[in-house]
């Protein structure tokens, strides 16, 4: 019986997702906004008030991981990037400097919202 409700629950997603519009991000796009946060990330931490081993421990990063992003000796994943981009945007200071860096656009607000391409975005975290 659970199985069948499953399978339900599956097929209503499917059909919800075909229905609506969503946007979609390619692998190029993902890479661009990571190499643009990788770029940035030391300030961003320190804008945000946090040393690497307390910064890391909330975007579920190690220190020695975030010290290697800091210093480009590793790739981002795109799991951590959306991890610091939620730290760093429920973060005043954070958010202010990511904004003036260009680092949240409205692509990716779009994206990460998962609108519909003809819905508006919700201005809680809005490009400014």
């Amino acid at each position: 019986m659970i199985y069948c409700c499953t399978l339900v629950w599956y097929n209503q997603m499917n059909v919800y997702e075909s229905e609506v519009n969503m946007p979609e991000m390619n692998e190029e796009r993902k890479q661009f906004y990571k190499d643009m946060l990788s770029r940035n990330l030391a300030e961003l931490r320190k804008a945000c008030g946090l040393s690497q081993t307390r910064f890391g421990n909330r975007a579920g990063i190690s220190r020695t991981q975030l010290s290697l992003l800091e210093r480009k000796e590793i790739n981002m994943t795109w799991s951590q990037f959306t991890s610091i981009m939620l730290l760093v945007l429920l973060n005043n200071d954070g958010k202010e400097q990511a904004m003036k860096r260009g680092l949240f656009s409205e692509e990716l607000l779009r994206f990460l919202q998962a609108k519909d391409e003809d819905a508006p975005t919700d201005k809680t975290f809005g490009v400014i």
